[in-house]
């Protein structure tokens, strides 16, 4: 399983976790107030650019009603855009979610969606998650309502059909039910240890979670168990990717290293290494490639194939 070329954003990646989002055909990375959006391929980016002031901690590309939309978490709130990052659609000022004084140091961060239900959820410095709903007749975002978790700040949220999932700065680990319906109810909580979460998955009603001491937790949410803790990487765990369609979950780390695991039972199916590279974010790319991102180059693109010890997965 080796490199196959480098596709290059021209531009140095923020030092993030998660910073690297792919949908469909679009990559977007962050380097310090702005947010690049490319193509595949294409080699040309559109820049999103916040105040000078405004620090941002993530952006996501997700799909919200079978649309495509861009958001970024900041220190000044949640903005939303199209993909493509033309102008902005809707803002959520730092103080509605963290319910404090907008000087007050507060930040947003952790993205995901909830595609058919319609809903965007960001995370905050205050524990809080916000739900922000498309109105029904698809021209407009608003506040919906707020999950709490505990005061720790959000730094990771995933979503699938089932369930919300959150990691925070002391490693706690939240689930949520992903239906409107039941106000999104609290499922469960896992105590962390103070490792921070980094980086998290969610694949029907599992959760697997990046730490930063480099291990990777799995969560049975219906039972409200951890059934597998790996050592997965010698350093902090800066993204994981699950497969679209595969039993494949990856994972890297500024350990220099990508591997991939089995999503059921958490084997080591391969392993690559990236010398002085720290790398910020991993996704599973159009055309049957696998990539993430370090600085100072974005990309580097993967063959369409792994080969583990009994069979060769092609995806």
């Amino acid at each position: 399983y080796h490199p196959n070329g480098n596709f290059n954003l021209h531009v140095t990646a923020s030092y993030l976790p998660s910073n690297l989002s792919c949908l469909g055909n679009q990559l977007t990375v962050v380097k310090f107030n702005e947010v690049y959006i490319s193509n595949y391929g294409s080699g040309e980016f559109t820049r999103v650019t916040l105040n000078t002031k405004t620090s941002i901690f993530q952006a996501a590309l997700v799909t919200v009603n079978e649309e495509s939309y861009l958001v970024i978490a900041s220190s000044d709130g949640t903005h939303v855009y199209p993909s493509g990052g033309s102008e902005m659609l809707f803002f959520l000022p730092i103080g509605v979610s963290t319910g404090e004084d907008s000087n007050d140091p507060a930040f947003a961060c952790g993205i995901t969606s909830t595609g058919e239900e319609g809903f965007i959820f960001t995370g905050s410095s205050n524990g809080n998650i916000t739900a922000i709903q498309l109105a029904r007749s698809g021209d407009g975002f608003n506040f919906h309502s707020t999950l709490t978790t505990s005061n720790c700040p959000i730094m990771a949220l995933a979503a699938s059909p089932e369930i919300i999932a959150s990691g925070n700065d002391n490693g706690d680990i939240f689930g949520f039910s992903a239906t409107s319906g039941t106000k999104f109810a609290r499922k469960c909580k896992f105590n962390g240890s103070g490792s921070p979460c980094t980086t998290i998955c969610a694949l029907n009603s599992t959760i697997y979670a990046g730490f930063s001491l480099g291990i990777i937790r799995v969560y049975n949410v219906e039972r409200s168990e951890l059934t597998i803790e790996v050592t997965a990487h010698a350093r902090c765990i800066y993204g994981l990717a699950l497969h679209p369609s595969m039993p494949i979950i990856a994972s890297c780390s500024e350990d220099q290293h990508l591997h991939f695991w089995s999503a059921e039972n958490m084997d080591l199916l391969s392993s690559h290494v990236v010398e002085n590279r720290r790398l910020t974010g991993v996704a599973f790319l159009p055309h049957s490639e696998v990539g993430w991102a370090y600085p100072p180059t974005t990309v580097m693109r993967f063959p369409s194939s792994l080969r583990t010890k009994n069979a060769l997965l092609r995806w």
